[in-house]
């Protein structure tokens, strides 16, 4: 009897520390209170759109699929327009950066002011100078008033909120970089528009902290776009030729790794 009371106990001491982790399981982690505000003043970076333009894309319902390092990502119901929604990691506590750092071999997470900077820089630049790279439609970063969009959200939620508040960026929606797996006819055209991409963004000055590949591409029919801009940076034109010299290597390393040519 006693032990079934204890077990009972138990059972429900585990529930309640438990269910924090196991709502943000199933919600799929969305949280509003972790995203990046925007800021109250500052030079105004939209990408090319205006403040109405941007309005009637947000008028749409935009769909919940998943989150990144760096923000959440919608996709919109016209199919073509992904909007994501920029937000922070914070900084854990003792024990997850000792795991993080000394098991984990990364390095230590950064605090919320650094991580905002680096993010909004990389986005400043992408907005400013590679539009057409990211298939960027627009960038909020700057209070301007009211937004509102409305979101589809995992447990059949649905959740209105004022966008104006927050930082985000719309971009056209881009097949995923698998899709060279698929379309065997399309390889050429697409690995050479890729290359084209990084040549063409090194001549800018930007370089991408971020070298993973299967991440950060995509592609919009044949044309090479590169969908995860968050570590973009302004570089000296060494650093520049040394980025697309890295990029270049792990395209040419991918292709002798699939045996594609």
């Amino acid at each position: 009897m006693i032990y079934g009371i204890y077990g009972r106990l138990l059972c429900v001491i585990i529930l309640f520390f438990s269910f924090p982790f196991l709502y943000r399981q199933i919600g799929k982690g969305f949280r509003v209170e972790k995203l990046y505000q925007a800021l109250e003043k500052g030079p105004l970076v939209r990408a090319g759109i205006t403040v109405d333009e941007m309005k009637s894309l947000l008028e749409q319902d935009f769909i919940y699929l998943g989150q990144g390092t760096q923000c959440y990502v919608f996709e919109g119901k016209d199919q073509k327009t992904v909007l994501k929604l920029f937000r922070f990691e914070q900084t854990q506590n003792s024990l997850y950066q000792f795991i993080r750092t000394r098991l984990r071999h990364k390095l230590p997470r950064e605090g919320y002011a650094l991580q905002k900077e680096k993010l909004l820089s990389a986005c400043t630049v992408a907005g400013n100078l590679a539009s057409e790279e990211t298939a960027l439609i627009g960038l909020h970063l700057v209070r301007e008033g009211d937004l509102d969009c409305t979101f589809q959200l995992p447990l059949l939620c649905k959740q209105k909120i004022n966008l104006g508040h927050y930082c985000f960026a719309l971009q056209k929606k881009a097949a995923p970089f698998s899709c060279l797996y698929n379309e065997p006819a399309r390889l050429s055209c697409r690995l050479e528009s890729l290359k084209e991409l990084v040549k063409k963004r090194a001549f800018k000055g930007i370089a991408n902290r971020d070298s993973e590949l299967e991440r950060n591409f995509g592609f919009i029919g044949d044309q090479a776009v590169e969908i995860d801009f968050g570590s973009y940076a302004l570089v000296n034109e060494e650093e520049a030729g040394l980025d697309a010299a890295r990029f270049a290597n792990r395209i040419e390393t991918w292709v002798k790794k699939h045996c594609l040519h």
